[in-house]
């Protein structure tokens, strides 16, 4: 759930802060079961894992990599509660801290937070309690060719982890995208 622009209750102890009553789906187009929202058991289950792959310095080619794996489960059209076919849009900015600066592109350095999205198709399943599943499973030089260097130290920081659905359905009038799902458990395994 999204929070809004202002809050009208204050969530209590421990964790005090802001909140709204009542709370509002962030997608007027999907959403997953959930008893009190759409009388459906919740079934959604979601995830984005990164595990650093480290290269064979005995070799000349590049094998270090990120390897990437995205997936939901119980993904539903809000309008009547079926599968969802088409795409999600799973991204996150990142910052990076390299060597990997300067003119020469040897001097230390923190680049600017960049952003980062990769396209997860979603599969209609044949269960009538769970929705569909949208998975992707990659790694990040496939997605962004030399991102990842073998024997060039780089820290990656992620933040602003969020899902989007992506329309291509003749009901919407253009491709356009809503935010649908964020704060996935992140996992990051050096």
């Amino acid at each position: 759930m999204p929070s809004r622009r202002s809050s009208n209750r204050a969530h209590g102890a421990p964790l005090v802060t802001p909140s709204c009553n009542p709370p509002v789906q962030s997608s007027n187009y999907l959403t997953v079961g959930t008893l009190d929202a759409n009388g459906v058991a919740p079934n959604f289950v979601g995830r984005l894992r990164l595990d650093v792959k480290n290269g064979n310095a005995n070799t000349p080619a590049n094998e270090a990599d990120i390897a990437i794996l995205f997936d939901t489960s119980d993904i539903r059209k809000k309008s009547d509660l079926s599968d969802y076919t088409g795409e999600l849009s799973a991204g996150f900015d990142f910052q990076l801290t390299d060597r990997s600066n300067g003119t020469s592109q040897n001097e230390p350095g923190t680049a600017l937070a960049m952003p980062f999205s990769m396209s997860a198709p979603c599969a209609a399943t044949s269960s009538t309690t769970t929705g569909s599943t949208c998975s992707v499973n990659t790694i990040m030089n496939a997605l962004i060719p030399n991102a990842v260097i073998e024997n060039k130290r780089a820290i990656w920081q992620l933040s602003n982890i969020e899902v989007t659905s992506v329309s291509r359905q003749p009901e919407r009038l253009s491709d356009a995208s809503e935010g649908f799902a964020a704060s996935f458990l992140k996992e990051f395994h050096a």
